[in-house]
């Protein structure tokens, strides 16, 4: 396995991990908070999509859209996995973008509104199956797809344009200001709520 895609799958068990926690918190926290008048749980949601919006939508997602141009110029023939790749990156960045909005506007009156609180809770639980569908099509029919078709100059090319930035909470130099998700994210699978990676 080349290292780029390595780093990919790598990027989505911990992905999938943030996943687990916002199913939590939209299953469990955000009514606690609405009937608590607290905004622990919005807090934390809000955390994990600044997370999603920073690292899966603003890196990960750029080396995936880079191999797909790299496919492309190599004149292969058109593939219908790779174009679905793009599409729903799309899709995703702007359920991401207004997840956050919503939550923004909701982060403070969280208990005096309750139906907003319903409809985040509905985008979320869309959000999170399309994103799990996506992973696991990727890990099954992109990932083995590139990897035999691309050649090791492809590789190297796409290494040099990649985005020079690490997981800010799981990897090696994480931002304190993640520091609180990845945090949380422990306290879950140390609570039980490990399970095994559903891609596998």
């Amino acid at each position: 396995m080349n290292i780029v895609i390595q780093d990919l799958r790598k990027d989505h068990h911990n992905f999938h991990r943030v996943l687990k926690l916002i199913r939590l918190l939209v299953n469990q926290s955000l009514d606690e908070d609405v009937k608590r008048s607290a905004v622990g749980g919005v807090l934390t949601l809000q955390m994990a999509f600044e997370y999603v919006h920073h690292y899966v939508s603003g890196v990960h997602h750029q080396v995936e859209d880079l191999v797909f141009e790299a496919y492309v110029r190599q004149s292969f023939p058109a593939h219908s996995d790779l174009e679905r790749m793009r599409d729903e990156h799309d899709r995703l960045n702007s359920s991401v973008e207004e997840i956050k909005d919503d939550i923004a506007r909701t982060i403070f009156t969280t208990y005096r509104n309750p139906q907003q609180v319903s409809m985040i809770k509905e985008k979320v639980s869309r959000y999170f199956q399309l994103q799990l569908n996506h992973m696991r099509f990727e890990e099954l029919s992109v990932y083995p797809l590139v990897e035999n078709a691309l050649s090791i100059n492809d590789w190297k090319e796409i290494i040099q344009q990649s985005p020079n930035t690490g997981d800010p909470a799981f990897g090696q130099q994480p931002i304190a200001v993640f520091k609180p998700l990845s945090d949380g994210v422990r306290r879950m699978e140390n609570l039980g709520q490990r399970q095994e990676w559903l891609i596998r």
